[in-house]
Order: C-alpha cells, then sequence, then structure tokens
C-alpha cells in the first residue's frame, strides 16, 4: 500500500510494475512524493522531510491484497488505517512509527517514543534495526511497568 506524487518518473513506475506493486489509484495529482535526506555525522544522524505526498486514509487500505506491506516514511500510516487492515499476512517495517515530524524545525525528522502490543500482534511479518526494535521493547516494557504502578 502506498501513495506517490505525480512527480515520480514513468521509468520508476515502469520499475515497480515489473515487481508487482500495482499503483492504480495511488498517484496523488499535484502532490509530490514523500522522500527523506539523512546527514550522518559519526554516530549522530539527523534526518529532514523533503517533501510529503498524503496521508493513507482507511478509505485508501479496502480491496487490499492478502499479503500486505506496510512501510512508513514518517506517519503517513496513522492508527486508524492501520487497524483497518484486513490482509492475511500484514507485513510492517517500523521505522515510520519512529519518527515524527518537528513542530520547532518544519523539516526536521525527531525520534519518538512509539510502542502498540495490540497492533504489533496484528502483523505476521515485523521489520526493524536492532537498535528500532530495542526501543521498541524499552518502551513497551516502561509503559507495562506505569501501568502496574498506577494500578
Amino acid at each position: 500500500m502506498t501513495k506517490v506524487g505525480d512527480d515520480i518518473s514513468d521509468e520508476h513506475v515502469a520499475q515497480l510494475e515489473e515487481m508487482g506493486v500495482n499503483l492504480d489509484g495511488r498517484i496523488i495529482n499535484g502532490a509530490k512524493t514523500t522522500r527523506t535526506s539523512i546527514d550522518l555525522c559519526g554516530e549522530e544522524r539527523q534526518g529532514k522531510l523533503l517533501d510529503f505526498c498524503e496521508v493513507i486514509k482507511p478509505i485508501d487500505v479496502v480491496d487490499l491484497p492478502d499479503a500486505v506491506v506496510v512501510d512508513p516514511v514518517v506517519w503517513e500510516v496513522p492508527w486508524e488505517t492501520l487497524t483497518s487492515i484486513s490482509g492475511e499476512v500484514i507485513a510492517v517495517d517500523s521505522q515510520g512509527f519512529l519518527r515524527e515530524q518537528s513542530h520547532v524545525n518544519d523539516d526536521s525528522i525527531l525520534l519518538k517514543r512509539w510502542s502498540d502490543a495490540g497492533l504489533l500482534k496484528r502483523f505476521k511479518i515485523y521489520k526493524s534495526t536492532e537498535e528500532e526494535l530495542c526501543d521498541i521493547c524499552l518502551f513497551a516494557y516502561y509503559d507495562l511497568v506505569q501501568r502496574q504502578y498506577l494500578c
């Protein structure tokens, strides 16, 4: 599932179609494809949001195939949409759930806290870096401890 801007090249569309990606109704007129850049300086990484296409809404995920890949860049697939997906096999890459756009500096991407055990149970395939997985597990543990302490 994806949305791309009309700035996508015909060559790229052809490549995606050769790989079985169907872009019918997914190219948004007047929008740019979501793009980021990452500046690396030693251990530090600074992400910037260059363009943002459009949020994928629950209406956009009806009649999906049995296998769906969810790979957001920066939260363009909100919770309401994720819970609307009914594929038999849902594969997810966590990177877009762990990033958010800075409210102070419009183009900076910040790491954010995210863990949703109920949502994670819906995924058959989960991909993340070791660092992302540690963050998600740590946040889930922190939330669990906090709930037990409050009860």
